[in-house]
């Protein structure tokens, strides 16, 4: 029984690791840098792409314009947190407008 019972246990905590492991690729998949106000990049990955530790903090938005007219940029997403009590958030409303329209119609917008 006890036998039983350990190896349902191990079976679970697999799938679930398994299941998390896709879901964070999944997640983090197409973006290729993120950039951020002095401090923990670890936290910086956390609180920007899954939004699940304290924002570190916002640059201007000056730098963040400088970064996205860089040539070898292809897109870049501000976001900006205010508030840390409900985790505020601001973002241009390009990005949802971009993700929302097919790509036949984005490729023909201005930027």
């Amino acid at each position: 029984m006890l036998l039983a019972l350990g190896v349902g246990i191990i079976s679970l905590m697999l799938q679930i690791d398994r299941h998390l492991q896709s879901q964070m690729t999944n997640n983090i998949k197409g973006i290729d840098m993120v950039v951020g106000a002095k401090g923990s990049p670890l936290q910086l990955i956390l609180s920007a792409v899954f939004q699940i530790d304290v924002p570190t903090g916002n640059i201007s938005l000056n730098e963040a314009e400088t970064l996205q007219e860089n040539r070898l940029v292809e897109f870049g997403i501000p976001l900006s947190y205010g508030d840390s009590y409900e985790y505020l958030m601001g973002i241009v409303m390009r990005v949802f407008v971009s993700w929302a329209l097919p790509r036949s119609i984005r490729n023909s917008m201005p930027q």
